[in-house]
């Protein structure tokens, strides 16, 4: 069989510009020997490439471009006006399919959003999960997210797109880390999560794990797909209370062993996590060089702010607020966005963000306000130019801290015309 990364006579082209791009934003993120010239170039020619593929191969693209526009090399301006897409369109099923366990309707919807119709036999198929399981038989990843609406979004991945999924947070990670320690290679990581990649947290976070020395999960089994979309409530108080304190006995092995930590997770299991530390009396003040990374969940989330969460990490760990990181991302995307000691959002080489207004015409300037955009050309399978419907204030000023590149300044808000994404919060509800 040939291999799953040879769809196409451009795959092999376009990941050799892939590779690149992540050594180039190795470099970046260690402030050491990064070309910002070469990184744009590359990243706009891969860009590119992508577009001129999903106007070849991926279904919902046919007929959005003219067949004058066809006729010449597609250009980054081309991609903006005209070839952007919701995220909705990954949740634009009938919602009936899944209640009526129609996974023959549901496939022949997702094949038009990835670059080749799925090949898998549909029997005995009668949930999400299964459908899930055998998608990957035929190399098809399949990530989920939930809004509160309940239904359930649906991202095709490739090989190639997820493993830049899991591997591409790791290789942005800029935060300057204590003498002696390489990478996340040399630290402890503790995910406040379940393993396994259903959502894009959980991606983020397996990539994470895999690239540290020791890791430990929360939650040691992996959350289902319909668990998302029934919320069903899956921990006990006791249940709860057991994984905190493996979690806690985690952290202190490697605090013995004088290893730093990283912490990851939701505003709202690390809040929860800190608060049991905290009430029976296990807080420990992690190894200097530990770092907090929270991902995804301010949006959502009721009766939290990041002060209050740093207060609550202070207390537990005794990390002050300079090691606290925030991450941004959205499951169709394969690139972290990661908060500097400054507190703002850097933009890795990784990505080309654009700023969109409410009609969705594109902002110029260096100091832009509006609805942010992403164009990633680690999309290589399915549509990966999308609106995220979160506004930004995106900013081309260099940034105090150092890092060159664009940065999100101030908060990340989501537009009251789209639907606030749950994902998060999706996750808080199955923990009880």
């Amino acid at each position: 069989m040939a291999s799953p990364f040879l769809h196409d006579a451009e795959l092999p082209r376009l990941w050799s510009m892939l590779r690149v791009l992540v050594d180039l934003t190795i470099a970046w993120a260690n402030h050491h020997g990064y070309d910002e010239t070469t990184a744009e170039g590359v990243r706009h020619e891969a860009i590119c490439l992508n577009a001129e593929r999903y106007t070849r191969l991926v279904d919902i693209y046919r007929g959005l471009l003219g067949q004058d526009t066809l006729d010449r090399p597609i250009t980054l301006k081309t991609v903006i006006d005209q070839l952007m897409l919701p995220c909705e369109v990954f949740k634009s099923y009938d919602p009936a399919w899944l209640d009526d366990a129609d996974f023959e309707a549901l496939t022949l919807w997702l094949g038009r959003r990835f670059f080749r119709e799925p090949r898998i036999s549909l029997d005995g198929v009668r949930d999400v999960d299964a459908w899930r399981d055998r998608l990957r038989s035929d190399h098809i990843y399949l990530s989920c997210s939930s809004g509160t609406s309940g239904s359930l979004s649906f991202i095709p991945r490739d090989p190639v797109a997820f493993y830049a999924l899991r591997a591409n947070g790791p290789c942005s990670f800029h935060r300057e880390l204590p003498k002696g320690v390489a990478g996340i290679e040399d630290l402890a990581c503790l995910v406040l999560g379940w393993k396994g990649s259903a959502t894009g947290i959980q991606g983020a976070a397996t990539g994470l794990a895999n690239a540290a020395r020791r890791s430990h999960f929360l939650f040691q089994e992996q959350i289902r797909a319909e668990d998302l979309r029934q919320s069903w409530r899956r921990s006990s108080p006791a249940e709860l209370a057991r994984a905190h304190e493996d979690a806690m006995t985690f952290v202190r092995g490697a605090a013995a062993a004088a290893l730093p930590v990283l912490i990851f997770g939701t505003p709202f299991e690390l809040k929860r996590a800190c608060a049991s530390a905290v009430d029976s009396g296990r807080r420990v003040d992690l190894p200097a060089g530990s770092l907090v990374v929270t991902g995804g969940g301010w949006k959502g989330e009721q009766g939290i702010s990041r002060s209050d969460l740093l207060d609550h990490v202070e207390r537990a760990f005794g990390v002050s607020a300079h090691d606290v990181v925030d991450a941004y991302s959205t499951t169709e995307s394969n690139t972290v966005l990661l908060t500097c000691a400054e507190g703002r959002y850097h933009v890795p080489p990784l990505v080309e963000p654009v700023v969109l207004d409410d009609v969705l015409e594109r902002v110029e300037g260096d100091d832009a306000s509006g609805i942010l955009g992403l164009l990633d050309p680690f999309a290589v399978s399915y549509p990966g130019f999308l609106v995220t419907g979160d506004r930004v204030r995106l900013v081309r000023h260099p940034c105090p801290c150092g890092l060159s590149g664009p940065t999100i300044v101030g908060p990340i808000e989501r537009s009251s015309a789209a639907e606030p994404k749950g994902c998060a919060g999706a996750l808080a509800s199955v923990t009880g």
